[in-house]
């Protein structure tokens, strides 16, 4: 039975194939070839022999006739015959007479001329010729037989030659096919080999098939650049696999890799391991003013100072949208940690300059410790984001976890329709921060800010929902009751003696709603309020989401008498024909800049915006001055006014008054208002 697969496995093969193929191709044509070849040497010895045969005969004959009357006549004909073929010779007279004779009186008898080679089954060839005289009367007929037999030897001789030759060549044809075959089924093992290896993505080391079949070799050429563009390929599938397309950090899932390394690690090395989740804040308003393009370059930008700002060994990776990852796979302890996140609120708050715009952007970042707040990967990113959520609600830039944050959490849906029904249960109110005229050190105004008492969470910052708003579409409704509650309060100061002008937000979604201008004046005319001690702020990304509609909302607000001013002035620069173009009044410089008018680069902006207000006839007023600092450095550099926590913070309506008629602020000057 192995014998028979043995046999059945070459006969499968490609040498096998190839054997059979020659045996049964020379089976078909060697029969032919060899007997056609054979046939054409025997009929080429037996032409060979009639032709020389009757040669001799006719000069025989014509020898014979010449000395026929000689008396040496027998004499002559034994000389002709000497060496010939003869073996059998009559001369005949026409009457009969036998003259000569070399054979015995049988063959007489057995006498019969032939015509072709080996006719009359027998081994001499017989031929006769006449002989004349000259006046052409027969004289006598010449009778010769010629052996056959030496040319019927030759003729099998050759036979015999043939056949070995043929067996010679059948047998090289052979050894040739099965070496050649051999060759070739070596290579194509080697290529098979090699493609198996392709399969089972044994890629790691460059192909080798040595071979010297051309065809075999090119072929092993085009499976190694396959195998080439495999790994490649490969490499670059599991670089998208685990990277972000846009910034080229770790996605989720490599970051949950090195997670899961970082802490079976520093349970073996009782280590902590910190994982960070931040969020950029006014990245949304970045996308809806200057374009995706813009969002992007900032996203890829900030990606790159977060690599920079970190260890070797540390993890950043995009979450999605603009929120980020960092592990911190060895950390002494919390405070370390902190030192981290403020490093990074830094580095990320510094401006940017993306296709001469000049961004500023910050972060909330929360922070998540093991195994202090979890042993897991989704425990440390749930209670990162948790400590993240915090952050970005009491805008503290950065927050521990801490277990009391879980009772605080909302989740956005909730938010959403919660404040909804805040509007109706009273449980939102204004706080109020004083702007102070820095020339004669008087409150001008006060600016409005929304604040959420949360039955559950306590006083939440706009920060916290007003994006919330934006989004599920209660941004119109809340605009309008802040307008409402600014005017009903504005109405109680001037009971008490107190008229100081209030200002508020617009947000985008706002500027978009061409009921807004109609709305907010019905509001107005509801109450005995000068239009102009109203004062809606925009932020100048506002402005760019739809210039042309913008422009229309804020000529229609300015009909009504209110002032408009642009807020947040340096983040999203628009272009001066769309500053000029507006009603506007007042042109309100980020706080980022002036947080850090220490740096050349921001104090140049800052002077820059001053100098741009006063040029359009504008005033320019600085929002965050937190220090004595700030403040005489924005008098040096003539701005008009400023608004922070070096004046005052946010207040109540009733503190706000108290205040109002006592300023404890450092220029202890009292409002004339």
């Amino acid at each position: 039975m192995g014998r028979l697969a043995a046999i059945k496995e070459f006969a499968n093969s490609l040498t096998g194939r190839m054997v059979l193929g020659v045996l049964l191709i020379h089976a078909l044509l060697a029969p032919l070839l060899f007997g056609g070849l054979l046939y054409i040497v025997k009929s080429g010895y037996q032409t060979q022999f009639i032709n020389q045969v009757r040669s001799e005969s006719h000069l025989f004959a014509y020898l014979v006739e010449r000395d026929f009357n000689s008396v040496d006549l027998r004499a002559r004909i034994e000389d002709i015959l000497l060496g010939s073929m003869v073996i059998f010779l009559q001369i005949i007279r026409p009457d009969g007479t036998l003259i000569y004779d070399l054979s015995d009186t049988s063959q007489v008898r057995n006498f019969e001329e032939d015509f072709f080679f080996g006719q009359h089954d027998d081994t001499t060839y017989y031929i006769a010729i006449p002989i004349h005289k000259n006046d052409g009367d027969l004289l006598a007929t010449i009778r010769l037989g010629y052996d056959e037999t030496p040319t019927t030897e030759q003729i099998k001789a050759t036979r015999q030659r043939s056949i070995y030759l043929a067996i010679i060549y059948i047998t090289l044809t052979l050894a040739l096919v099965a070496f050649s075959g051999f060759q070739v089924t070596q290579s194509l093992r080697r290529l098979r080999d090699a493609a198996r290896k392709v399969v089972m993505d044994d890629n790691t080391r460059q192909l080798d098939i040595p071979t010297s079949v051309t065809e075999v070799t090119s072929l092993g050429r085009d499976l190694e650049r396959m195998r080439w563009k495999l790994v490649h390929q490969g490499e670059m599938l599991e670089h998208q696999a685990l990277h972000d397309s846009l910034t080229s950090l770790p996605n989720r899932n490599l970051l949950y890799e090195r997670m899961q390394q970082a802490l079976a690690v520093s349970q073996r090395m009782h280590k902590n391991v910190a994982l960070f989740i931040m969020d950029l804040d006014h990245f949304k308003e970045v996308n809806d003013t200057l374009g995706h393009h813009v969002g992007d370059l900032l996203l890829q930008k900030t990606a790159l100072r977060l690599r920079s700002a970190l260890r070797e060994s540390d993890t950043v990776a995009r979450l999605g949208g603009d929120e980020f990852a960092i592990l911190l796979p060895t950390i002494e302890d919390a405070q370390h940690a902190v030192l981290a996140a403020q490093k990074i609120l830094k580095l990320v708050y510094r401006p940017i300059v993306l296709e001469g715009h000049t961004l500023t952007v910050g972060g909330s970042i929360g922070i998540a410790l093991s195994p202090d707040h979890g042993q897991d990967n989704d425990t440390l990113m749930r209670h990162a984001d948790t400590a993240m959520y915090y952050a970005k609600r009491t805008q503290s830039g950065y927050s521990v976890y801490d277990h009391d944050l879980e009772q605080q959490s909302i989740t956005e849906p909730d938010m959403a329709s919660k404040l909804r029904l805040a509007m109706e249960r009273n449980e939102l109110l204004l706080h109020y921060q004083p702007k102070v005229d820095m020339h004669t050190g008087k409150v001008s105004s006060v600016e409005a800010l929304v604040r959420w008492q949360h039955p559950q969470q306590g006083l939440l910052m706009p920060a916290e929902f007003i994006g919330l708003a934006e989004k599920s579409g209660v941004i119109n409704p809340l605009t309008l009751w802040v307008v409402k509650e600014a005017l009903r309060q504005c109405l109680i100061w001037r009971q008490s003696g107190v008229d100081v002008p209030i200002a508020m937000n617009l947000s985008a979604r706002n500027l978009q709603s061409r009921d807004m201008p109609d709305q907010i004046g019905a509001l107005i005319k509801g109450t005995d309020i000068n239009p102009a001690w109203l004062e809606f702020e925009i932020s100048e990304s506002a402005i760019l989401s739809n210039p042309g509609n913008t422009l229309d909302v804020l000529r229609r607000l300015h009909l009504l008498g209110v002032k408009i001013s642009i807020d947040n002035y340096g983040t999203a620069p628009a272009s001066l024909y769309y500053l000029n173009q507006l009603p506007m009044h007042q042109i309100k410089i980020d706080k980022s800049f002036i947080a850090d008018m220490h740096d050349a680069g921001n104090a140049r902006i800052v002077r820059a915006a001053i100098d741009l207000a006063h040029n359009l006839g504008r005033t320019a007023i600085a929002k965050g001055v937190e220090s004595q600092e700030a403040f005489e450095l924005l008098k040096s550099l003539g701005c008009d006014m400023v608004q922070g926590y070096y004046m005052a913070p946010p207040l109540t309506a009733s503190d706000l008054l108290a205040w109002l008629k006592n300023p404890t602020w450092a220029g202890n000057t009292k409002t004339s208002r």
